[in-house]
């Protein structure tokens, strides 16, 4: 199968970017710049600049890294630094595009570049001898094309042609026998599937509504289908439906956008995601997240799927290797410092995990999951309930933060205030359900309030129980009843349920969410009064690589520990730390 860089861009036929129609074999655009009173124009690009172009369409909407821009247009050659940016302004003046406020190419600084124009083939009528012009395209789309009589021979190769030529520049890969030459995405797709692009880091609902819409207008847009996909597992893995039902949508729509376009790097991604949060299939992912690396040496998004896996499995070192290398090359994005200090914290190098989470939010102020993480590691890091506390303040969104940390505190009266003015009674995220009323139940007895401390812990194991009832699997459930058994004294009960979540995600399976589920069980056996097993497991956990969930400090602030303090192997743990 040939490379796609030693084929021979002369040869491909026109097509068009947006309102311009862009002639491959003559190296030319003509057209109408938009400026007022512009008549057609015709520009003629070098050929490494008109090969940068080429590189911009492959992926309408998506990232495209320098590197990849780099390789595409110059190979090995060793060239002068800037070369990428010259070129990237030769584009936009030819196109009478601004870089400020850009119609065709966005700058994605340190990153790349992303082409924000509409691509579409052009298919050529064919000037019959009679004078009758033939048809210009397939019967598949016949509403978008103007009536002709006569079909001919030749007008229906190039059509061909120019349909597999669009699949192949969005496969970013050489011609192979899984394409079907009908992949061509309408103007209503494209633009659907923006708008879902947009969206798909502040709602991932609104934003597979509209991957949803994109693959109605047009079942063949590859791209569309791997978007639903991880958009279905993250749904999943964020906890915000963790059903079998919303996997299988993932798989579903991984396995069509593979049928359409195996060897896009974005769909290798979206299995390799499908594998990793909803079948656990660790080899599986990594294959996928590889098999993507090596179509595009450099996607970040490909070397972050690693890491992850790398992580769940334990190996934090080869993770934070591969998640350093995703921010190298891309620096200005919030997530990849996240990543990071998600790393960072779980191994308790607690500053650095502060000056990652620093990072991303100098980058991006508003992202409230890293504004959150923040808060805590002002504790985590210094036992800093004030600074921690204020900074939980002003994140309107983690209330349940809030509290928790007005209970670590033990300021009673604040927690009450926190917990009796939320709104659900269950709050959930990826690693646990929060019952409102067992908080408002650990309050009140830290308030010495008995009486009502009891109230609460009977209503949070009836809600609790509820939702243990209809989601079995839910790995979340069991150590929050647990607790609850517990604080009412149902020995059998809680033992039972911990156990229960530690079966359903153990450490050995996932080393980034497991130990939490440890903690918990370690505040089972605390409020029943079994000091020796809550110690014992306090003791693994802080050998462990589970920085996010125990530390010394933590321990010391938390008052279902209260029983613990006086024991002689208590005081000798924490001194050891």
């Amino acid at each position: 199968m040939a490379d796609p860089h030693d084929l021979d861009s002369t040869a491909r036929p026109p097509f068009r970017l947006g309102p311009w129609r862009i002639d491959p074999s003559a190296g030319t655009l003509r057209g109408k710049d938009g400026q007022a009173g512009g008549g057609e124009r015709l520009e003629r690009l070098e050929p490494k600049t008109f090969e940068v172009l080429l590189a911009l369409t492959d992926s309408p909407g998506l990232l495209v890294a320098r590197s990849t821009i780099l390789e595409r247009a110059w190979g090995d050659t060793i060239i002068e630094e800037g070369a990428v940016s010259r070129a990237v302004a030769e584009i936009r003046k030819a196109l009478g595009d601004d870089a400020r406020a850009p119609r065709y190419i966005e700058t994605l600084p340190k990153r790349g570049y992303r082409l924000i124009a509409r691509v579409e083939p052009i298919v050529e009528s064919v000037v019959e001898a009679s004078g009758e012009p033939s048809v210009q395209a397939s019967s598949r789309r016949p509403r978008r094309m103007p009536p002709r009589s006569i079909w001919t021979f030749g007008a229906a190769l190039l059509a061909l042609a120019a349909i597999g030529w669009f699949v192949w520049r969005q496969a970013g890969a050489g011609p192979s026998e899984t394409f079907q030459p009908a992949a061509l995405p309408t103007p209503e797709a494209y633009a659907a599937y923006l708008r879902g692009m947009d969206l798909v880091t502040s709602n991932l609902v609104a934003a597979l509504a509209n991957f949803e819409a994109s693959s109605e207008r047009d079942a063949t847009f590859a791209l569309a289908w791997a978007e639903q996909s991880l958009v279905q597992s993250s749904l999943y893995e964020s906890g915000i439906d963790r059903t079998e039902e919303r996997c299988a949508k993932s798989a579903r729509t991984v396995e069509t956008a593979g049928a359409l376009l195996a060897r896009h790097p974005h769909v290798r991604i979206a299995a390799g995601y499908y594998s990793q949060r909803c079948r656990r299939d660790y080899a599986s992912a990594l294959a996928e997240f590889e098999k993507a690396a090596e179509l595009e040496p450099g996607n970040p998004s490909a070397i972050r799927g690693l890491a992850y896996v790398y992580r769940l499995q334990g190996e934090f070192e080869q993770a934070l290797l591969l998640f350093e290398e995703a921010a190298r090359l891309e620096p200005e994005r919030a997530i990849r410092h996240y990543d990071l200090a998600q790393t960072l914290t779980t191994l308790e190098r607690y500053d650095e995990a502060e000056r990652a989470l620093d990072r991303a939010l100098e980058i991006e102020p508003g992202f409230a999951r890293a504004m959150g993480d923040r808060a805590f590691l002002s504790f985590l890091a210094r036992g800093d309930l004030s600074e921690a506390r204020r900074r939980a303040e002003r994140i309107p969104a983690s209330r349940f933060l809030a509290g928790h940390l007005a209970y670590l505190a033990r300021d009673a009266e604040a927690a009450l205030r926190i917990f009796a003015s939320l709104d659900r009674e269950i709050a959930r995220n990826q690693t646990f359900v929060q019952s409102r009323a067992l908080w408002l139940g650990f309050t009140l007895r830290l308030a010495d309030r008995e009486e009502e401390a009891r109230a609460a812990f009977s209503e949070a194991r009836a809600r609790l129980e509820a939702e243990a009832t209809e989601h079995p699997e839910d790995r979340r459930i069991p150590g929050e009843l647990g607790l609850a058994y517990a604080s009412l004294g149902d020995r059998e009960r809680a033992l039972a349920a911990g156990r229960r979540a530690i079966e359903l995600l153990p450490a050995a399976r996932d080393a980034v969410e497991g130990p939490a589920y440890l903690v918990d069980m370690a505040r089972i056996h605390a409020l029943l009064g079994e000091v020796e097993p809550a110690l014992d497991l306090l003791e693994e956990l802080l050998a462990m690589a589970a920085g996010q969930w125990i530390s010394v400090a933590r321990i010391e602030a938390d008052p279902r520990f209260d029983t613990l303090r006086h024991h002689p192997r208590y005081r000798k743990l924490v001194a050891s730390r």
